[in-house]
This record gives C-alpha cells, sequence and structure tokens, in this order.
C-alpha cells in the first residue's frame, strides 16, 4: 500500500486548542508518522467500522494496526433551578411626612414636696337605709283589684298634650292597716307630672295589707303605673 500522503496544518493563534492539543500528543503523533511510513505500512482512510478494515487486511496479508485517538471526556456541571425571587413589598401610594416633635431641652421639672400638699376630704359614704325587708306570705293588693287604682290615676294635661307615655315604678310603704303611709320614686319620667300621678293614685287606694302567717305586717312594695294614651 502507498504511504498516505500527509496534509498541511493551518496555522493556530498562540494559545488556541488546536495547538494545545498537538503540543500534548506529539510525541505519540511522531512514533505514529515513523510507522506509516516503514515499509509495508501505511494509512487507510475509510469510513467503515474497525472490524471491516481490519477482514480487508487481512485479504491482502497486510497487519492490522488501525489507530483510535483517545477520546477526552469532560464533564457538564447539572443545571441548577433559577428561583424567580418574590417581588418587594408595594411602597405606600402617598406617603405622610409626620412633623417632628419639638422638645425644649432647657425645660426642667420643679422640685415638689409635700410642704404644699393639701389633703382633699373624702367623699361622704352612702346614706344608710332604715329600711328593713320583712317577708311575707301574700302580697299586699288594692282593695277592689287593679283596676280601682287605675280610676285613682289621672293623666297630667302637660303629659297628654306632648304625648307623653311609660311605666313609673313607686316604691310604697303600706302598714298593717293597709294605709299607704310613704312614697318613693324607683323609676320615673322627670319634669313630666307623671311620677306626682303615679305616687298620688298609690296614696288614694285603699290596699289589703301583706301578710305573713296570716298576720298583717308593714312592707315596702314596688308598685308599676302604666301611662297610655288612648287612639281616640
Amino acid at each position: 500500500m502507498e504511504p498516505a500522503h500527509t496534509g498541511m496544518i493551518a496555522p493556530t493563534s498562540r494559545g488556541s486548542p488546536l495547538k494545545m492539543s498537538l503540543e500534548k500528543y506529539s510525541d505519540e503523533l511522531r512514533r505514529t508518522a515513523k510507522t506509516i511510513v516503514r515499509p509495508g505500512k501505511g494509512i487507510l482512510a475509510c469510513d467503515e467500522s474497525t472490524g471491516t478494515v481490519g477482514t480487508r487486511l487481512e485479504s491482502i496479508g497486510l497487519e492490522n494496526s488501525v489507530y483510535i485517538a483517545p477520546i477526552e471526556s469532560y464533564e457538564i456541571p447539572p443545571e441548577t433551578e433559577q428561583f424567580k425571587k418574590p417581588a418587594p413589598p408595594m411602597r405606600p401610594s402617598i406617603p405622610i411626612e409626620s412633623e417632628p416633635d419639638e422638645i425644649d431641652v432647657e425645660i426642667t421639672i420643679e422640685e415638689t414636696g409635700l410642704a404644699d400638699f393639701v389633703a382633699i376630704d373624702a367623699p361622704p359614704p352612702p346614706p344608710v337605709s332604715d329600711r328593713r325587708f320583712i317577708p311575707y306570705d301574700e302580697h299586699p293588693e288594692p282593695l277592689g283589684g287593679y283596676g280601682a287604682l287605675q280610676k285613682n290615676v289621672v293623666y297630667p294635661e302637660i303629659a297628654r298634650e306632648a304625648g307623653i307615655e311609660g311605666t313609673v315604678i313607686v316604691q310604697a310603704l303600706i302598714g298593717k292597716d293597709g294605709i299607704v303611709h310613704a312614697t318613693e320614686i324607683f323609676k320615673g319620667i322627670p319634669k313630666t307630672g307623671l311620677d306626682e300621678a303615679a305616687m298620688n293614685a298609690v296614696k288614694m287606694t285603699a290596699w289589703k295589707p301583706a301578710l305573713q302567717r296570716d298576720k298583717p305586717v308593714t312592707v315596702w312594695v314596688n308598685i308599676p303605673i302604666i301611662f297610655r294614651l288612648s287612639s281616640n
């Protein structure tokens, strides 16, 4: 077989990958070139597989000296997942500038003492009620029923003209004899005349006294008086 003609290598710039590769394998290339130019040796250029080339060389009585250049492997770094950064928080649409607090550094606190302390009298205690709860078995009732009490109620003219309605609760002290000895307003409608009208109605009514073990007793009771205007 005729020795293969060697081709020219185009010059490259200093430091290029091709020049660095030639420098790395220069000794191996020289040995390969000397082997190719020996008598009975050569190089076969084809696009067949290594096994097919060996068969063809053996058929013509030539030694199979196919050279397989080493393949360099490079590690490819794995792809990293890129996380999207969160959006920055929204700024207020209308910034409001606060006024600075002006503090007078020359202000001093005057010395205080107990010499000028004035004692304040404590508020008076609440009045002590002289009422004593007396238990009873039967509640006092107006003689003739609550209809008789309602007949004694006189609607004040000032409240009638103003259209004022409501309920007044009268506290009444009903004695053993069924007579009302005292009255007070527990819940009223002041400045309308309704409180006075309610107390007068309770005083004008005769009462059946409360009973304790079948004996009359004097007790305080709450009596509601309802003031309501008719539709006419």
